[in-house]
This record gives structure tokens, C-alpha cells and sequence, in this order.
């Protein structure tokens, strides 16, 4: 059995060493500053944010520079979002609040969007998220600067007091440092809609998100994986601290678990080979840990079990704090231990929550 343990903290380590190594090493890139030149549209869809659209538009209007265009698109709220959305933007200039006139769908109403943007530099981002005044200006100039098709940025939880948003927080964190240690490995797998910006021009070659409208989520991953098959030296991201998005997190439970039933759904259905293994490689270590972790306890090593647990921990705490551009490091080893039972067993309870 224990030889089993020792197995199964070695394919954990093994899996994250590498992505834990490209962040390590990899070199500081420093944001460049917007130089007025090339305009750009917002796109923000939204469906039911009555309660996150003032401080969104609050947020806007603090932005250091404002786009040339905002266009809020309505994908079919049944609360006062749209009705307050017209009171609120007379805060903004440019803006445009258009519905969604197709089906419901997150990919629908960004398509509505950008069909409706004049420029070619799109920035996206959700409506219960709030932004830096100066996101616009690293992002865009960053993306322009680099001639990029696609760059994408950071989004972080606002963390509060409840251990289920300080449980997203930390997790955030750490799929954020994988997803860019693996982007730096030249395995592209993940990426936020929340904090995005790419050329109208390349989502039109490669047919936007069609073929893929019928799945919950990924208008982000699918979009980079297209354009990255087009161009992978087109692909960037900005890790300034200025262009970090903040969105809060679930406080329900069911929410939460819904959440990832999406993410989950989407494993299998990606354009890119790798990005279909990735995900079961790491369910794989995951149920290999907690087999093994339930195992010593029946078999009464309860030592061995808590160090498993440890070990694993030692593992994620590097993989987050590798991640050295982009947010000030306040996460500690004892948070993350905390959470480490929840982490392994909630995967394994998706199956009973639907993704709708």
C-alpha cells in the first residue's frame, strides 16, 4: 500500500513539475501602454446582472481610456437588466445596447456583437466583472504591440470569508499558473472570456464559433484553439497586474458544481488533441491520490494518509507561486492543505448536477 502512495504522489509531481518549471523560469514580459492608434469595441454579454451591471459600468467609466465603442448585448434577461442597462450607460460614451434576436447562448450573443462592431480590435469580458482604469490600456496596447490575433489575460476571484469563495480563489490561482505553464509548454488549454481581446478580422477566418454554438461554454477556448491552429505565433497574453479582472465568486454551492459540470462537458469536444488529454490525465493522478488515500485509512495508516495529503499540497502551493508576473502572492501553504479533501472529492460528485 504504500508503495501505491508513493506511486501516485510521484505521477502528481511528475504531471506539474514541467508546468511548474516553464512558469519558474520563464521571462518577465513587460506590458506595453496603448498608443491611441488602433480603436476598439467592448463586446459585454449579459443575461440576468441587474445586480453586477452598475459596478461594471462604475468600472468602466473609471477605465484611463475609453474604447471607441461598448456594445452590451442581451441574451434574453428576464429580470430589469436591459431596462437599467439604458439609465446606466448614459454614464459611458459609445455605447450600444442591442439583443440577442437568434437562440439563447453566450457564443450567440457575442456573435451578435461582434457582427455589430465596427472595429477589428475586439475586447471581451463579462458583466459581473470589475477591472483596474488601466485593463484597457495593457491589454489593447499589449495586444497591438505584439501584432496579435488573440491575447488573453487574467481574471481573479474577489475572495471573501466564506470557504467556498475562498475555496474558488485559491483554485482560480492555481488552474490560472497550469494553464500558463502549459501555454509556455506550446499546449494552449485554457483561457478566460472574461478578459480577452482579438482581431474581428481572424475570428472571421476561421468561422467564429461555429460548429461549436450548441455547446455550454468555451467561447474562449474553442476561439484561441482555431486561431492557434491558424497561427500559434499569433497567440499572447498580458500578465500585468493593471490588466487582472475581478469577478466574484459562487456562493451557492449547486452554482458552483454547475459551473464545472460545464467546464467538464466541454472535455473531448476541443479542436486540439491535447487539450482533450490533459483534463483526464489530471483526473487521473487525482482519483489515483484519493484511492490510495482512502485505502491507508481503512488499512489504519493514518499517518501516511495526511502526508500523502501534504505532499500533494507541496505540489499545488509551487505550482501557484510560480506564477510570478501578474498577482501578488498571498496564498499560503496552510490554505491550500485546508482544502485538499474538497478538491479531490468534488469531481467525482458532478455527475448528479446538471450543466443548465
Amino acid at each position: 500500500m504504500e508503495i501505491l502512495a508513493y506511486i501516485s504522489f510521484l505521477a502528481y509531481a511528475l504531471f506539474y513539475l514541467p508546468i511548474i518549471w516553464a512558469n519558474r523560469f520563464a521571462k518577465e514580459i513587460a506590458p506595453i501602454e496603448w498608443d491611441g492608434k488602433d480603436n476598439f469595441s467592448i463586446i459585454v454579454p449579459y443575461y440576468n446582472e441587474d445586480d453586477a451591471l452598475p459596478r461594471l459600468i462604475d468600472s468602466l467609466q473609471e477605465s484611463a481610456i475609453q474604447p471607441d465603442e461598448i456594445i452590451f448585448v442581451d441574451d434574453f434577461s428576464t429580470d430589469s437588466s436591459a431596462t437599467l442597462l439604458r439609465t446606466l450607460t448614459k454614464k459611458l460614451p459609445h455605447v450600444k445596447c442591442i439583443p440577442n434576436t437568434n437562440k439563447p447562448g453566450k457564443k450567440i450573443a457575442l456573435t451578435e456583437g461582434i457582427n455589430h462592431a465596427r472595429n477589428n480590435i475586439i475586447v471581451s469580458t463579462d458583466a459581473d466583472c470589475l477591472m483596474h482604469p488601466n485593463w484597457l490600456n495593457k491589454l489593447v496596447g499589449t495586444h497591438v504591440y505584439n501584432d496579435n490575433i488573440f491575447t488573453f489575460g487574467l481574471v481573479e476571484y474577489i475572495s471573501n470569508d466564506h470557504w467556498l469563495g475562498m475555496y474558488q480563489w485559491m483554485e482560480s490561482r492555481a488552474l490560472m499558473a497550469s494553464g500558463m505553464g502549459l501555454f509556455r509548454l506550446k499546449m494552449p488549454v485554457m483561457c478566460n472570456g472574461a478578459n480577452l481581446v482579438f482581431n474581428k478580422d481572424g475570428w472571421k477566418e476561421v468561422g467564429g464559433y461555429e460548429g461549436k454554438k450548441a455547446i455550454l461554454g468555451g467561447d474562449d477556448i474553442f476561439l484561441m484553439h482555431a486561431l492557434w491552429k491558424k497561427d500559434p505565433t499569433k497567440i499572447g497574453y498580458c500578465l500585468d497586474e493593471e490588466a487582472v479582472v475581478y469577478t466574484a465568486p459562487h456562493k451557492q454551492f449547486g452554482k458552483f458544481m454547475r459551473q464545472r459540470k460545464i467546464w467538464a462537458n466541454k472535455t473531448g469536444k476541443y479542436d486540439l488533441a491535447f487539450a482533450n488529454i490533459i483534463p483526464f490525465l489530471v483526473a487521473g493522478v487525482n482519483l489515483f491520490i484519493l484511492v490510495c488515500f482512502i485505502l491507508l485509512l481503512v488499512s489504519g495508516e493514518w499517518g501516511l494518509a495526511f502526508g500523502l495529503l501534504v505532499a500533494k499540497a507541496l505540489v499545488d502551493y509551487y505550482n501557484i507561486v510560480s506564477l510570478k508576473q501578474g498577482f501578488r502572492n498571498c496564498v499560503s501553504f496552510v490554505m491550500i492543505l485546508q482544502n485538499q479533501l474538497f478538491q479531490l472529492i468534488y469531481p467525482f460528485l458532478l455527475p448528479f448536477f446538471r450543466s443548465d
